[in-house]
């Protein structure tokens, strides 16, 4: 009897413990069922579509449908499901019987990413639908919208009209549908770009539109007009460029910025910014603006106070046109291979030589090796022994200096913590460790993670103690990264630290 009342005395705790605080999402309810429920209860309908892969899907299960406010606003007006979109060998009788269900949805409602959010009323028409994570706030305002017919998607869809809606509206509006629907986003921001002043078309945010619609048709259309209409300097100024350039491309575009590079005099060509305009549609050795780089490369280097820029611009020129697209036509088919498969160096390299003097063809192959290599490591995850062996033969022809910036010495320490990973030449080691060495020097620069390649290094090396002490001053620096402090632990204990991922 005791228990009894004991197990009574319990129950409600219990009860409330399990109460759900988020959404409820239906289960063992078939979609004709769940329709009927809806119309019963006049709720709409609320389908998550998600895929078991999508890590975006799995935020929103994590962060926002357990909370109280959501849930709250979701069980009170919607009836609301999980639909698994893709097929695994882990499914369960309940997610297989959704299968036809959740292929006929995909079908009708042309879901191609995830998470989808469809909402239908409750007497079962699609009326929104949306895509990706969202804020709490944010998930709110869309379950708000699904009810409002002046917002609901599909509704949108069935009366979008030009010329009908505020243009201080068309870019957000744009902006949110361009995952849902990109052929309807684009016709708003073509009627958007048609209304506004032309004057208008180059503000920053309009620019950085079109950027984002610079495939659609209309909006090149629109884009290329206006470019035709500029005269003169008009065509290099910052802001008119910046569209030039977006739409350089364009056929149209082309002709006009060939125009007017053809009446440059002999001292405007030596102008920066027209240097600029002139690199941005030089695509090939053969054009006359090649040789203004090639040829006189140390005036334009003056003109630009860029030492280097004039063999930048012909060693892109030389690897497209003798390396790329050799490689593209061995690389054609096939998603993984050996980077020297039927690539004759010796014969490139000889091309290069013969068309444009020593010293172009030595650089640009080192490069291209180090390019090619890096892309066999990236996508087939092999081939590290090679991509180490150029990587270095790169920066001993070019030079490595740990002085120029955040940037150059972080492709030091990835390539520097690559050889510790991947590495067990003492030779490549020690290469590795002294580089890491003279960067870790210039305080300005340091890093943990550069503490820690050089630490790792050291300790691979067999330099115990000298490896401990750096690791310390990279845990002192980042004491909150678990990772420094675990690999800490381990060299005190003797341990290896990290095998090849």
């Amino acid at each position: 009897m005791k228990q009894s009342i004991l197990l009574l005395l319990c129950l409600p705790l219990w009860l409330f413990g399990q109460e759900t605080k988020g959404i409820h999402f239906e289960s063992g309810l078939s979609w004709k069922q769940l329709q009927e429920k809806a119309k019963a209860e006049n709720k709409y309908i609320f389908v998550d579509c998600y895929a078991t892969w999508c890590v975006p899907c799995k935020t929103m299960d994590e962060t926002i449908y357990p909370l109280k406010e959501v849930g709250d606003i979701f069980n009170q007006q919607f009836i609301s499901v999980k639909i698994q979109m893709d097929k695994t060998n882990y499914d369960d009788s309940a997610i297989k019987k959704w299968y036809r269900d959740a292929g006929d949805l995909s079908r009708t409602y042309s879901i191609k990413s995830f998470p989808t959010y469809l909402f239908f009323s409750p007497d079962g028409r699609p009326v929104h639908k949306a895509v990706g994570t969202r804020t709490p706030d944010g998930f709110i305002v869309l379950a708000k919208d699904a009810q409002n017919p002046d917002k609901q998607y599909y509704n949108f869809l069935a009366n979008f009209q030009p010329g009908k809606l505020d243009t201080s509206d068309m870019k957000g509006l744009a902006r949110g549908l361009v995952k849902t629907d990109e052929v309807l986003a684009g016709k708003i921001v073509d009627d958007y770009l048609k209304r506004i002043p032309e004057s208008a078309l180059t503000s920053e945010d309009n620019r950085v539109l079109m950027q984002q619609f610079r495939s659609n048709s209309k909006i090149q259309e629109i884009a290329v007009n206006y470019i035709k209409k500029l005269r003169g300097r008009q065509i290099v100024s910052p802001e008119n460029f910046i569209l030039i350039r977006t739409f350089k491309n364009q056929p149209a575009v082309m002709q006009i910025a060939q125009a007017y590079i053809d009446k440059l005099t002999k001292k405007q060509l030596y102008e920066k910014e027209n240097i600029v305009f002139m690199t941005v549609f030089l695509n090939s050795s053969s054009v006359k603006t090649f040789d203004l780089f090639y040829k006189h490369g140390k005036k334009v280097d003056d003109a630009m106070d860029q030492p280097g820029y004039s063999q930048g611009v012909v060693d892109y020129i030389i690897t497209k046109e003798y390396i790329d697209t050799f490689a593209l036509a061995v690389k054609k088919n096939k998603s993984c291979f050996d980077v020297d498969l039927d690539f004759n160096w010796e014969e490139i390299k000889k091309t290069i030589d013969e068309k444009f003097g020593k010293g172009w063809a030595e650089r640009n192959i080192l490069k291209s090796k180090v390019r090619y290599s890096d892309f066999i490591v990236k996508a087939c995850k092999t081939g590290w022994d090679k991509y180490i062996q150029y990587a270095i033969e790169e920066k001993k022809f070019s030079g490595v200096d740990t002085s120029m910036g955040a940037y150059v010495t972080s492709d030091i320490n990835n390539l520097c913590y690559g050889i510790f990973l991947h590495s067990d030449k003492k030779e490549q080691l020690d290469i590795a460790t002294q580089w890491m060495e003279d960067l870790v020097k210039r305080e300005q620069f340091k890093s943990a993670n550069d503490l820690d390649t050089y630490a790792s290094l050291l300790y691979k090396s067999g330099r115990t103690n000298e490896a401990i002490l750096m690791e310390e001053k990279a845990v002192a620096k980042d004491s909150k990264n678990k990772s420094l402090t675990a690999t800490l632990e381990k060299m005190k204990k003797g341990e290896v630290l990290r095998n090849a991922e």
